[in-house]
């Protein structure tokens, strides 16, 4: 019998069990006084365990019971059989318990067992327990294999019996011999219910969960796991019951807690399920919920907001309270299951969009017309601290405040499924990697991509340098490039053919002397002299004119240069002059531990000798436009007033004189003329010039662009190997979410799940073809077929070394400047492929820039990506993303986590995850699965289901699955009927049945009639 104040509502709790409790029948003594003191012990639940007898349990019902407690009779047998032990070769008898069902209309017939079982009296004679007289009941023994065989014959093995065989304990089986007695140890172990053992070791051997066996090796022993329990074995009325006792039998802080209804039902799970079984101080749940109590949902209730009324019920005076481990929330489609989980993440505020909902939409309880029912609720989801969280339901979460809870919508989960190229999905696994993330390790920052922003700065700006020299050696290099096309030198040598023409026709015109008249007076040679003689000053004045304007145009590109250099010296010392701001980062860091800046960055930025310098030019150029300019004396003034005086003599002269003088000027224009065509290898466009400009084309050009591609290249590897730098940086902060995996071995043995970062394209495809045009004749004419040629490019490219990186370019490239589409593979110009108004150089940039490389997490299943598997798989694999990875420990709700997977994979993944999810933190799933609510094993599980013929009412049952009332549920929701169970069960081969834990062995078939 349940004692009238045990809640069964929560579902399976974690109590204490004592079932090794001797009563006076077993020591003598006072009952009222075993009553009082076992009324004060901290055990929920007692066995009276007496001798071959259930007297004393009967006696104590009769006075009424133990306030508080559940009672169960059991009773304590010994063996008839003298086994060889290890430490006594002549042998021992084993002692064995039955634990009996406490339903009172059993009772009856487990008297009349008892009496009729046979047994052997105090001289090894055969007779009936009943027939022995009470004070010789201590000297009985029985044969084991008889026992349950006549429990079998009453019905009452399995049923309402359970075989206890204690293991490393006083009478225990421990000691056999397995030399001598090895198989019937074997088999004594393997009909037996529950193995009695507190020791570590021997439960995890129980529990198949030791690593030196196999689990073939233990389906070789035993049918499944044992669970295993220990009592006190109190003998004495002032023994705390519920404490173990230590070797000298002294009362030690060390319980047996069983996590079920307090019922015969409730112990029968533990042959399912032996971990609902701990012996030891305090379960870790109990003491995760004493220590995070404002982690764990204690209650939901929900009510009509004051001054509203409905004709419907609905969630009228609606409430429910939550187990601490996991529960399940069933019911038939429409039952108002999502209902919860959606009220539930929003009075947890969840930070999930709150479009995910399924029930808390405009399509359904949100709907505007005719009447929006979210507005007349209001729900209070109370915390087990005793605080509380209230919201109307027409309300939406807060993103401003962290969420309590962590929701995933049934919606959320198929969002992830369909569209992983979102960055969804990397944000959730980013605030995984986070969780994982050690305190000291986080250094001060509130997420990951904080984190990484903070370690990656210094390699950012190094990166940011990088591209600006790219982008210079990238406009150098493109002027290079148009230098080297055949048009380009083709127009040079048609200058030069041009020049050249110019040039023979000047010397073709070149003047004629006129005769020479003998006979020249002595007047007329003076003349000529005089006249030669102001020639050669004009010469003369007009050559160091040239020579100043040349050293003008030398001043002038000095001054610039050194102007150049004085504003780059000036900007390195701005950039300096920020490392001594108080805003600087690393001055604070500086500052902070005390330590003087000048100690360590001391800089002097002096362009005085630069100006010095420009200074002195000044002076210089100004001396030299004195010597230019217009004014009395100088050089300019000078040759004027000599070409004027020139021009005046040759007026006076004779016809013949006249000429001679006007052919000497003829031929000095003719002289200027043609040094103006030739020129000189510095004059821009003069003959010398081109000649000299197609021997740098035809013979250093290809030099020089070859030694600016192998600076290109240097510059890219270096980028390469900066985004390799930032690789490192995340796999440092997502090294300690990997070790979690390793060692998670379960996890390893089933799915080889891990989480990569590698340098991914990212937006290559918009970026390259925002330069080039695919209208343009090339490689990537034509839209389809333009974006099919990179697609499959881009397939096939590796970016993992800075060699594949390279070797990706020189493949752009060369695709660029050959279409690739004819046999031949044409070359084509990549100027003329460009948009309109896009630059080379620009493109340039963006390919060797590396922009388009980031580092992306990706979870994957052995080598394939969440892009990659199928939809069953990339469902599970989002699973045990949330259930094992995310290191969180706040409420979990999940709304219907098996819908993409079959029922194989739901076994084998989501049943092992959700059970070892479950003991970090409170799981809440939506289920239609019994793979899910039964063989997961849920503490609670609730029933929600509106009764559309009672005005909408939300009605709800809760409990533990060995609940009779939610094992009927159960039954005909999950698994379609009792009959339905049954039907299928009937049809599977038993050969093709695996040992281990179904989810038939959890249903009560009494409660069916």
């Amino acid at each position: 019998m349940i004692s009238s104040s045990v809640d069964l509502t929560k579902g399976s709790l974690w109590r204490i069990w004592d079932l090794h409790v001797h009563t006076p029948a077993s020591f003598g003594g006072d009952y009222n006084d075993f009553i009082e003191k076992a009324g004060q012990c901290k055990a929920a639940v007692i066995g009276i365990n007496d001798y071959c007898s259930i007297a004393g349990y009967e006696e104590i019902i009769n006075r009424g019971s133990i306030p508080g407690k559940t009672l169960f009779p059991v009773v304590e047998f010994r063996m008839h059989n003298l086994l060889h032990t290890k430490k006594n070769p002549k042998g021992v008898r084993i002692n064995f318990h039955v634990i009996f069902d406490n339903d009172p209309s059993v009772f009856s017939k487990i008297k009349t067992w008892i009496a009729s079982v046979d047994c052997f009296d105090d001289k090894g004679k055969n007779s009936q327990l009943g027939a022995l007289d009470s004070l010789l009941i201590k000297q009985t023994s029985f044969d084991f294999d008889g026992v349950i065989e006549s429990l079998k014959k009453f019905d009452l093995y399995d049923t309402h019996s359970l075989i206890w065989l204690p293991y490393d304990e006083y009478g225990g089986i421990d000691e056999i011999n397995p030399v001598s007695n090895g198989f019937f140890k074997l088999a004594m172990i393997d009909k037996a219910h529950i193995i009695g053992t507190s020791t570590e070791k021997q439960i995890e051997f129980f529990k198949f969960q030791d690593s030196k066996f196999t689990i073939d090796q233990y389906n070789a022993w035993f049918d499944k796991p044992k669970p295993c329990i220990k009592g006190s074995d109190a003998h004495k009325n002032d023994y705390p019951f519920g404490c173990l006792q230590d070797a000298q039998s002294q009362p030690i802080e060390k319980y047996c807690w069983i996590n079920s209804d307090p019922t015969f039902e409730g112990l029968k799970q533990i042959i399912n399920e032996p971990d609902r079984v701990y012996i030891g101080e305090e379960p870790p749940l109990l003491k995760r919920v004493k220590s995070n109590k404002t982690k764990f949902i204690h209650s939901l209730s929900i009510k009509l907001t004051p001054g509203h009324s409905l004709d419907d019920i609905w969630f009228k005076d609606f409430s429910i309270k939550f187990n601490s481990g996991l529960v399940a929330i069933i019911g038939n489609k429409g039952g108002g299951k999502s209902a919860i989980t959606d009220i539930i993440g929003l009075c947890g505020n969840t930070h999930q969009d709150p479009t995910t909902f399924s029930f808390l939409t405009n399509l359904k309880f949100r709907k505007p017309k005719p009447i929006n029912l979210s507005e007349k609720f209001e729900a209070c989801l109370t915390w087990e601290d005793g605080t509380e969280t209230k919201r109307c339901l027409n309300t939406n979460p807060d993103k401003s405040f962290p969420e309590r809870i962590k929701y995933i919508p049934q919606h959320f989960l198929e969002r992830l499924c369909s569209n992983v190229e979102s960055d969804l999905f990397e944000k959730e696994l980013k605030q995984i990697i986070y969780s994982h993330t050690p305190g000291d390790k986080r250094l001060g920052k509130a997420s990951l991509d904080e984190l990484i922003n903070y370690k990656s700065s210094l390699i950012n700006n190094d990166i940011s340098q990088i591209h600006n020299e790219l982008s210079a050696i990238n406009i150098k290099i493109v002027e290079l490039e148009i230098k080297s096309t055949e048009n380009h030198r083709k127009a040079i040598e048609n200058q030069i053919n041009l020049r050249q023409g110019e040039l023979f026709a000047h010397e073709s015109s070149k003047p004629i002397p006129p005769a020479i008249e003998e006979g020249e007076t002595d007047d007329q040679k003076a003349r000529f002299d005089e006249l030669k003689a102001i020639r050669d000053q004009i010469q003369a004045i007009e050559k160091e004119i040239a020579i100043l304007e040349s050293e003008k145009r030398d001043l002038s590109i000095q001054k610039e240069e050194l102007n150049r250099a004085i504003i780059f010296y000036q900007s390195i010392g701005l950039q300096l002059d920020k490392y001594f701001s108080p805003n600087d980062e690393f001055l604070t860091i500086l500052l902070k531990n005390n330590i003087d800046v000048s100690n360590i960055l001391q800089y002097k930025i002096d362009t005085s000798p630069i100006e010095s310098i420009i200074e002195r030019l000044n002076i210089r150029e100004i001396a030299i436009n004195s010597f230019l300019n217009t004014s009395e004396g100088s050089l300019t003034s000078k040759l004027f007033i000599l070409n004027e005086r020139l021009k005046k003599e040759q007026e006076e002269l004779d016809k013949p004189a006249k000429e001679k003088q006007k052919y000497l000027d003829e031929l000095k224009e003719w002289e200027r003329r043609k040094q103006e065509i030739e020129g000189s290898t510095d004059t821009e466009g003069t003959l010398n010039f081109l000649n000299n400009y197609i021997s740098y084309l035809k013979e250093s050009l290809s030099f020089e662009l070859e030694e600016k591609y192998v600076v290109r290249k240097k510059l890219a590897i270096q980028l390469h190997d900066k985004k390799t730098d930032l690789l490192a940086v995340r796999k440092e902060l997502f090294q300690p979410v990997m070790q979690y995996i390793d060692n998670f071995k379960e996890l390893k043995q089933r799915y080889d799940v891990k989480i990569d970062v590698g340098l991914e394209i990212r937006g290559f495809s918009e970026g390259f073809f925002s330069f080039i045009g695919q209208n343009k004749i090339g490689t990537y004419n034509g839209k389809e077929e333009g974006y099919k040629k990179l697609f499959d490019l881009l397939e096939k490219s590796q970016f993992e070394s800075s060699e594949n990186f390279i070797q990706f370019t020189e493949e752009i490239l060369s695709s660029l400047r050959h279409d690739k589409r004819t046999p031949e593979n044409k070359p084509t110009s990549i100027e003329n492929q460009l948009r309109q108004g896009a630059e080379l150089a620009r493109l340039y940039d963006f390919l060797f820039g590396a922009g388009y490389l980031q580092p992306i997490y990706n979870l994957k299943l052995g080598n394939k990506t969440l892009e990659q598997l199928s939809p069953g798989e990339r469902g599970a694999l989002l699973l045990i993303f949330y259930l094992i990875l995310d290191n969180d420990d706040i409420p979990l709700i999940i709304d219907q986590p098996e819908e993409n997977l079959d029922n194989e994979s739901v076994y084998y993944i989501l049943v092992h995850f959700i059970k070892k999810a479950k003991e970090t933190r409170q799981i809440i799933i939506v289920t239609h699965n019994p793979n899910l609510a039964v063989v997961c094993d849920a503490d609670q599980i609730i029933h929600m289901h509106i009764d559309k013929e009672n005005k909408n009412k939300i009605q709800v049952v809760s409990g533990a699955i060995e609940n009779a009332e939610i094992n009927r549920s159960i039954i005909n929701i999950l698994e379609g009927t009792l009959p339905a169970f049954n039907n299928r069960d009937s049809k599977y081969l038993k050969k093709n049945i695996k040992v281990g834990k179904i989810g038939g062995s959890k249903i009560v078939n009494e409660t069916f009639g």
